[in-house]
C-alpha cells in the first residue's frame, strides 16, 4: 500500500512539474478590451466569445463568456482564464443592497460547486472601485483541481473572472496579474 501511494505521490509531482516546466518561457499578455461587455482584462492570449441563453423565472438571459486556454507546456500556470458576464432585467439586481448581494453570491458559487461535484472552500467580499464583490475558491476533481473566482454586481450585470488550474499551482502570479488587470469600463 505504501508502494502504490508514494507511486501515486511522486506521479503527481511529476504532473504537476511538466505542468509547469516551461514557467520561465516568456508568455505575451495582451489588453483585451469590449465596449459591449464594458470590461477589460489582460490575457496570456486570445480569448474566445462564446454566448448561451436560458429560460429563467426572470426570462431569458444570456451569459456571454470570454475564455483563453493555453497549450499545454506554454509556461501558463492556469489551463483556463475566463470571463463572463450576464445583464439582468432592470431593478432584478440591486447593487447597494448588501443583504441582497450576499445571498446571490452565496447562492452564485454554492451552486457553481454543485455543478462540478466541488465544495467551495473559502470566500470572502471584495471591491472593485465601488462596485460589490466576491472572491471564492472551489476544489473539484477529488480535490486536484481549483477554480478560483472573483464576481461582482455592476448596475444590473453581473460579471465573474475565473482561472482553473491545479490545486498544487493554485497560488500563482498568473491567476493574480489576470484578476487584478480586470476594469470596469465607464460608460
Amino acid at each position: 500500500m505504501f508502494r502504490i501511494t508514494l507511486l501515486f505521490c511522486l506521479s503527481f509531482l511529476f504532473f504537476s512539474l511538466n505542468a509547469q516546466q516551461n514557467v520561465d518561457k516568456k508568455t505575451e499578455w495582451t489588453k483585451f478590451r469590449t465596449e459591449i461587455g464594458k470590461f477589460s482584462v489582460v490575457v496570456p492570449g486570445e480569448l474566445i466569445e462564446k454566448s448561451d441563453s436560458s429560460n429563467t423565472p426572470l426570462g431569458s438571459l444570456k451569459m456571454h463568456t470570454f475564455y483563453h486556454q493555453p497549450e499545454a507546456n506554454s509556461g501558463n500556470a492556469n489551463f483556463m482564464y475566463m470571463v463572463q458576464y450576464c445583464d439582468y432585467p432592470e431593478g432584478t439586481l440591486e447593487g447597494n443592497d448588501t443583504t441582497f448581494t450576499n445571498d446571490f453570491f452565496e447562492s452564485t458559487r454554492n451552486e457553481a460547486a454543485f455543478s462540478i461535484n466541488g465544495k467551495v472552500i473559502y470566500h470572502t467580499p471584495v471591491t472593485l472601485k465601488d462596485f460589490q464583490g466576491q472572491f471564492w475558491r472551489i476544489h473539484y476533481k477529488k480535490d486536484s483541481a481549483v477554480i478560483k473566482t472573483k464576481a461582482y454586481i455592476v448596475k444590473n450585470r453581473y460579471y465573474a473572472i475565473q482561472t482553473i488550474t491545479f490545486k498544487a499551482l493554485a497560488s500563482n502570479m498568473d491567476t493574480d496579474k489576470f484578476f487584478d488587470s480586470f476594469q470596469i469600463l465607464e460608460n
